[in-house]
């Protein structure tokens, strides 16, 4: 066994993947647990002990039957949690993690704006804030579970810092996890601490900021145990996963954009130069290098839209059979028959309304299955389109072409229907669901020497190309002002809507 390869872990929010990605970036096995989540109402949160189990059995499975010889492993997941530890490293988090999507700190989340002041919050993060945002939980520990506060020894901000510190036992965070908290003065890559003091908030529990293409520890004699790989094999805290998953898709660079169709989705894009205005729903994070942006829009709910519509109307067939059968009876239906608005959970970007909710116009006693498949994948691109507008109204050059990964890149149909609105190609590359392991690879091989930039190794590969319909993007012209124009008007309906949920 003579090729190296990178062990690359994303802790997602359904569970962890442990992929095999070669220096030439291809990618030659992978394993996958899921673990639960807890939601009740705005509270989100999960067991920091379930993503080390789930990352510590997927990486054993991996290894198993490895054709190449593991070189590191390079972790990433998702950002903006709550992950709270004690003086005892060995007793692992005090409490569940507090998700980015628990939104039970709206109070507290007005208190700092109270005392800080929207407009100072916005210069000094370059994003606006929220309850997902962690002062407010902060606030909300301290009020509400006052002994996990008093006995915090340290903070975590993402899934994969939990889980670097149960493989190699040293703790930190990112840049571009950083980023996502709040807590973050972007412009001097520094903890705000101002703002915790203003808040009557500690300081000495912040992890340390760490580069995303470091080793920041080799493999513990107990983590070896539980994986089966050798001890000391070097870990890699990688960013969270909005920035691997840009590098693996091709848009760590600039000028290219990529657009993720998972459950959420987003659309991100490269720059160097100044943060945007957030207030137009775009979130400056920063880019691993620690100089450069990650501008990304990313509405609250994407494909799973789509899962939504499968698990509606076809709950007893087989997943894959179901969406292949909706696929199928989508590509049958004509173009923009119905409009349908993809706001399943609320919306965050471009508009941020959390009453917002989903809706069909345009039901008719004609309307088939296959037609309201249809509408929900335009509904998607068409609020995909509505975060590229808002990006690309700052001044950036819009792309020739776009990367499209995630589960839903999968589908032809959908890539041809967000070129046709978008107006521009899609490439899709070869396992567009592994480009957050291939980011996560990118950022370790950094770190052993196998690279210099944050490009993809060997360039972008397209295993498939959607061009725009001609056809499909006149009639999509017309429709998509009518879908920009929707949330207005309707407002103040969904407002109405959730007070009556609220009593009930």
């Amino acid at each position: 066994m003579t090729a190296e390869c990178i062990l690359a872990v994303d802790i997602g929010t359904t569970g962890a993947k442990a992929t095999a990605v070669l220096r030439s970036g291809a990618v030659i096995g992978s394993a996958y647990r899921g673990y639960p989540t807890s939601a009740s109402g705005s509270l989100v949160e999960q067991d920091p002990r379930d993503w080390e189990l789930a990352a510590t059995a997927a990486l054993r499975e991996l290894a198993e039957d490895l054709a190449a010889r593991p070189a590191a492993i390079a972790v990433t997941g998702q950002m903006q949690d709550l992950v709270v530890h004690g003086r005892d490293a060995t007793r692992g988090a005090l409490r569940p993690a507090i998700l980015y999507s628990d939104t039970r700190a709206g109070r507290e989340a007005d208190l700092v704006a109270e005392v800080r002041g929207e407009d100072r919050l916005v210069r000094e993060s370059r994003n606006v804030q929220d309850p997902t945002g962690l002062a407010p939980k902060l606030l909300w520990l301290r009020e509400h579970e006052a002994d996990a506060y008093r006995e915090a020894a340290l903070l975590l901000f993402g899934a994969h810092d939990h889980v670097v510190r149960a493989l190699c036992g040293r703790s930190g965070t990112d840049l571009t996890t950083a980023s996502t908290t709040g807590l973050l003065d972007l412009d001097r890559n520094a903890w705000n601490l101002p703002l915790l003091e203003a808040l009557g908030l500690r300081t000495d529990f912040l992890p340390d900021l760490v580069p995303a293409d470091s080793v920041l520890g080799g493999l513990s004699s107990a983590a070896a145990g539980a994986t089966g790989l050798p001890e000391g094999l070097p870990v890699v805290h990688c960013a969270g996963d909005a920035a691997t998953t840009t590098l693996g898709a091709g848009a760590g660079v600039d000028g290219v954009a990529s657009i993720n169709l998972g459950t959420s989705g987003w659309l991100a894009v490269t720059k160097h130069g100044s943060p945007v205005d957030p207030r137009k729903g775009v979130y400056n994070l920063r880019h691993p290098d620690g100089s450069g942006l990650i501008l990304i829009g990313a509405p609250s709910t994407a494909a799973g839209n789509l899962d939504w519509l499968r698990a509606a109307l076809l709950p007893d067939m087989e997943p894959g059979e179901a969406f292949a059968l909706l696929n199928a009876e989508a590509a049958a239906a004509a173009p923009a028959s119905l409009l349908y608005l993809p706001w399943l959970s609320g919306e965050r970007s471009p508009f941020k309304d959390p009453d917002a909710r989903a809706a069909f116009l345009g039901l008719g006693r004609e309307t088939t299955r296959g037609d309201l498949a249809r509408a929900v994948l335009e509904g998607v691109a068409f609020s995909l389109r509505s975060v590229h507008d808002a990006i690309y109204e700052t001044g950036a050059t819009a792309p020739a072409a776009a990367t499209l990964v995630g589960g839903g890149a999968r589908s032809a149909l959908w890539g041809r229907i967000m070129a046709s609105v978008l107006g521009c190609p899609m490439l899709v590359p070869e396992s567009p669901a592994d480009a957050g392991a291939r980011g996560a690879a990118i950022l370790a091989g950094r770190a052993l020497g196998w690279y210099g930039d944050y490009a993809l190794p060997g360039g972008l590969v397209a295993a498939a190309r959607h061009e725009p319909d001609p056809g499909w993007a006149r009639t999509y012209g017309k429709l998509y002002p009518a879908y920009a124009a929707m949330h207005d008007p309707l407002k103040a309906a969904f407002s109405a809507m959730a007070s009556t949920r609220s009593r009930a």
